[in-house]
């Protein structure tokens, strides 16, 4: 999760290069860093804390793709993934 959430800060930074050139430095890394780092953080907190029995497959340690918990990664990963195909095509 925390890959793909700095791929996305990765996105915004490349369009904050090209096209929103006007916010300040300081202020956009303390955003970065809180995407980057946060909402894997949060996003895996609140997977775990609301169903921990779902979460881990019995065989390994990974998500569980015979629950609907697996969208808890899966969802976020298509925003992400959408986010910089448009950051992409609108460069």
């Amino acid at each position: 999760m925390a890959a793909f959430a700095w791929m996305l800060v990765e996105g915004l930074l490349l369009w904050s290069k090209v096209v929103a050139v006007n916010m300040s430095e300081d202020r956009r890394m303390k955003f970065y860093y809180i995407t980057g780092w946060g909402l894997p953080v949060m996003i895996v907190s609140v997977t775990l804390a609301t169903s921990f029995n779902k979460y881990m497959a019995d065989a390994h340690c990974w998500l569980n793709v015979h629950s609907d918990i697996i969208w808890a990664f899966v969802g976020p990963v298509l925003f992400i993934l959408t986010v910089n195909t448009f950051v992409l095509f609108r460069l």
